[in-house]
């Protein structure tokens, strides 16, 4: 049912009165278990931007934004028997998006949350040329809500 509903999803985050809280069960409690339609979280991320949700100074909102790209990568990669490395080589229409999105959570937010949980363990070169970082989870952190791999552009962490 929430795979259908990327606009209202936005919506109720933005009018909650605790915007990073909401945004980040829905993340790290809904959204790493739903296959979503090919549309979904480009929708969804546009509406987040064209609503500017209120988070507040939170790690999670971090990770959990991350995570919501991970997993964006993942629905770009159609045969889960590809190697990483070949299944990079798409076009990635979000990347701006991302971009303005993580700007807003980084106005109450430091990049360097994701250096104290994360470690940059590989790199990718996509066909634009552009770097997509493989993050692994450091093993000293106890965040179980947290994946253990994560993708990133360079831009997003510079």
């Amino acid at each position: 049912m929430l795979s259908r509903l990327p606009n209202e999803l936005a919506i109720a985050i933005t009018i909650s009165s605790n915007p990073s809280m909401y945004f980040t069960e829905l993340i790290f409690g809904r959204f790493c278990n739903i296959k979503f339609h090919d549309d979904f979280i480009k929708i969804f991320v546009n509406r987040l931007i064209l609503e500017k949700p209120d988070f507040n100074m939170n790690r999670d909102v971090v990770i959990a934004t991350l995570t919501l790209y991970s997993i964006y990568l993942g629905m770009q990669i159609n045969d889960p028997d590809k190697s990483m490395q070949l299944s990079f080589f798409i076009f990635d229409p979000l990347t701006k998006e991302f971009e303005k999105f993580l700007e807003m959570i980084f106005r109450t937010n430091t990049k360097e949350i994701i250096f104290e949980l994360y470690d940059v363990i590989d790199s990718l070169k996509t066909s634009e040329n552009r770097i997509i970082n493989i993050l692994e989870l450091k093993k000293n952190v106890s965040a179980s809500t947290f994946p253990v791999r994560l993708y990133s552009r360079d831009i997003f962490m510079n």
